[in-house]
């Protein structure tokens, strides 16, 4: 994994849908050498007690052999990458009020919380 790292918190989108749904596009992937055609899987952990989510974190993975592509959209030299996963995979999802991503190059690492761990006026940390 690469030693730079950015860390953002964003606040969830619910789109009335019946299923739970994660998009990351853009610059974030690019910093962190996500491209288009690249293969990775999901992994998840999460804690229910009563019924009530209490954590839950997903791991996407690069794999050459992973079941998930990144997709992407723009013309050659200027493609946007695309992470869109919809389904069962991340169920948990639509339970969290904030996402909370780590890019790197090798691994993302998304947590569903209650509570936006940093400041609201600093949405973006970058970690070096």
């Amino acid at each position: 994994m690469t030693n730079h790292k950015l860390n953002v918190c964003y606040k969830t989108k619910k789109d009335g849908s019946k299923n739970p749904r994660l998009w990351i596009e853009g610059a974030n992937l690019k910093a962190a050498k996500w491209s288009k055609g690249d293969k990775f899987n999901v992994e998840c952990i999460s804690s229910v007690s009563d019924g009530t989510l209490q954590t839950v974190t997903y791991w996407l993975t690069k794999d050459k052999r992973g079941d998930k592509t990144v997709s992407g959209r723009g013309k050659a030299g200027n493609v946007t990458p695309i992470i869109d996963i919809v389904g069962r995979s991340i169920k948990w999802i639509d339970q969290a009020e904030y996402l909370d991503i780590d890019y790197a190059t090798d691994q993302i690492t998304v947590k569903a919380i209650s509570q936006c761990p940093i400041d609201s006026k600093q949405w973006e940390q970058y970690f070096t």
